[in-house]
């Protein structure tokens, strides 16, 4: 693949990097497999939503802009190869999807170089049409805006899968305002369409009220300063005699339900050609329009023309009472082509293809470890670990081990590495207690369930304090030297067998020798591995109590996204692996939780004091295990 060396788009725009998602860093939660839908910015972030949520799949919502990030999951990485590897190789996508009038060159080339199918939403031949994507390929299928493109697009051997207008607004849900006469609204208004708006009322319904909604935001001081509105964020009722109130909150679908009237901005600017009046067919709002509207004309069917500025106001008493047509929903037809073309997840990848210089340096470290001599402990030691780094199951594998184990009448120790912890010395369950200031967090876990468990960098120290029990957990130890496994037991990710190359071009650290037996997580039907066992993972019962309302939910773990896809709703925020809570950051947290109920991991909920937790009223819950095919009999 040929890399392109900036983002073309962006410097056209001038819209610069200005997050770290943009780089690459900092990918948002996603699960792999997951169908990949672009939208460039608000009202197609709107779009997108619909059909993530709509779709049986995972799915990743990726936008250019601050304001699609209010519905997205991520902003669109720079279209570059290194900068997309990241949000790539974590998503496997099972298809990228580009709604409107998006297409990146290099995110498609990743797309098709990867043998991952491409549909375009709601398309015009428009984005196309120019030499660099012409010579470039286009998406492998599209469904269209009108049904008047459809030559252009066949006569190229693009596929039509069907019609689906712009798919944006949907069924509205009840007006967040409370309005105590009618009123009159201005959809995604430009400059100068507010002016003639206010002008065409004060002529034909001076008494009603005015509802605007600028294209774009940063608008929202001109109008205010034009026509001294009150803020739709400061209200939920419009007081007598309000003249205009300004929308910024992003819920136009809602707001305009009940309107008598609606104008379309943008259709008296041929450069523009009328944004859509979807949102006020889907409410049944009657709407005029200029004379441009070129750009959405298959949805402008019973809307009342204004030739000039000067005729709104004839327009508004023409379409007065005379709602328009309803408007076809074609989004089960979208959904169910989108389903119908979805292939195999993208093969792994590295997310750091820019650092592959450096595996070399993995492998030498992996064979300098193989020639030291390891402590043999009197009692047997079972080795539980993986050769990926990040969040393959070790921890909740060696749980269920130790407790098959202590069924058996033994006094079971884990020695773990005690990652994050603070403390330098020897962590020791017996004087520390559960407290991942000494244990890590993982240690902290194994410490609430009774085991007596030691933390400390060096492993044959740690199981050294371990001499009062009948047998040893070496957690996370497969890439252990220092002290001899009786038993080596390696976890797998079944969606990421290979962990997507060694460090640091991936997370596999290898393994210095074979293991014994293979546990495989996460598997499913689009993720098959040639393993003899395989762990069935369910969410454990809530701590302390389960929750009563809607969920906010945060984590620091591996893979949080396994977290928040067991979750059935609500809002989600993800922290880097192992991070330390202060007080301050929990009771923001608290804040942003509203009046939802605040959840977590249990791996989260240790690394927080239980004073804190009570004060923040936290819930959380682990992952409880089923490993039926294990075989017993080679456990002491």
């Amino acid at each position: 693949m040929r890399a392109w060396p900036v983002d073309l788009a962006l410097l056209a725009t001038g819209h610069w990097p200005t997050s770290p998602q943009r780089l690459g860093w900092g990918t948002a939660p996603v699960q792999p497999g997951s169908v990949w839908i672009h939208a460039a910015s608000l009202g197609e972030a709107r779009v997108g939503r619909r059909i993530a949520d709509a779709l049986s799949r995972p799915t990743l919502l990726t936008t250019d802009t601050a304001a699609g990030l209010s519905i997205a999951d991520s902003l669109r990485p720079v279209d570059h190869p290194w900068t997309l590897a990241p949000l790539w190789a974590e998503a496997r996508p099972t298809m990228l999807l580009f709604i409107e009038s998006s297409w990146y060159p290099a995110l498609a080339r990743l797309a098709r170089y990867n043998a991952v199918p491409i549909l375009s939403i709601a398309t015009r031949p428009g984005r196309f049409a120019s030499l660099r994507n012409a010579l470039l390929g286009g998406p492998d299928a599209v469904f269209l805006r009108s049904a008047e493109d459809r030559a252009w697009f066949e006569s190229r051997s693009i596929p039509v899968l069907g019609l689906s207008g712009t798919l944006k607004g949907g069924p509205p849900g009840p007006n967040p305002l409370r309005w105590s006469t009618p009123f009159i609204a201005g959809i995604s208004t430009r400059p100068g369409d507010d002016a003639a708006l206010i002008a065409a009322r004060d002529q034909v319904f001076p008494e009603l009220p005015l509802l605007l909604a600028p294209r774009h935001s940063e608008r929202v001081p001109q109008v205010q300063a034009l026509t001294g509105a009150a803020l739709r964020s400061s209200l939920t009722e419009v007081p007598p005699h309000t003249d205009v109130v300004v929308d910024t909150q992003g819920e136009l679908d809602s707001l305009i339900r009940g309107a008598s009237v609606a104008l379309i901005g943008g259709s008296f600017d041929p450069q523009i050609g009328g944004h859509s009046p979807a949102e006020a067919r889907w409410a049944g709002v009657p709407f005029v329009h200029g004379p441009h509207i070129h750009s959405n004309r298959a949805d402008f069917h019973g809307g009342h023309l204004a030739p000039r500025p000067a005729d709104l106001a004839g327009a508004l008493r023409s379409a007065w009472g005379r709602p328009a047509p309803p408007i076809k929903d074609a989004l089960p037809e979208v959904i169910a082509q989108i389903e119908a073309h979805c292939a195999a997840p993208a093969p792994e990848s590295s997310p750091r293809p820019w650092a592959r210089p450096f595996t070399p340096l993995q492998r030498l470290g992996m064979r300098v470890r193989r020639i030291r001599s390891g402590y043999r402990a009197a009692v047997p030691v079972l080795a539980i670990g993986s050769a990926n780094a990040r969040g393959s199951g070790k921890t909740s594998t060696a749980l269920w081990i130790a407790a098959q184990l202590g069924a058996r009448g033994h006094r079971v120790g884990v020695a773990t590495r005690g990652y994050g912890r603070l403390h330098r010395a020897l962590g020791d369950s017996r004087f520390h207690g559960a407290d991942p200031r000494w244990l890590g967090d993982e240690g902290a876990l194994f410490a609430l369930r009774g085991l007596h468990t030691t933390a400390h960098p060096d492993r044959a120290r740690a199981v050294r304090a371990l001499s009062e029990c009948s047998v040893i957990l070496l957690e996370d130890g497969l890439q252990t030297t220092s002290v001899r496994a009786d038993l080596r037991i390696e976890t797998l990710d079944a969606r990421f067998p290979t962990a997507r190359g060694l460090i640091p071009a991936g997370e596999g650290r290898g393994l210095h020798q074979p293991s014994d037996l293979r546990i495989a997580h996460h598997t499913r039907a689009e993720f098959r591995v040639d393993t003899l066992l395989r762990a069935h993972r369910r969410p454990s019962p809530w701590s302390p109590s389960p929750p009563q309302r809607p969920l906010a939910a945060f984590a620091g773990i591996g893979r949080s996204a396994d977290f928040f896809a067991n979750l059935q709703s609500g809002r989600v925020c993800s922290f880097p692996d192992h991070h330390t809570y202060g007080l301050s950051e929990l009771e923001e947290l608290s804040r942003w939780s509203q009046d939802r109920d605040l959840v977590t991991t249990d791996r989260d909920a240790v690394r927080i004091p239980a004073p804190w937790r009570a004060r923040i009223d936290l819930r959380w819950r682990g992952v409880e295990l089923e490993i039926p095919d294990f075989p017993l009999d080679l456990l002491p």
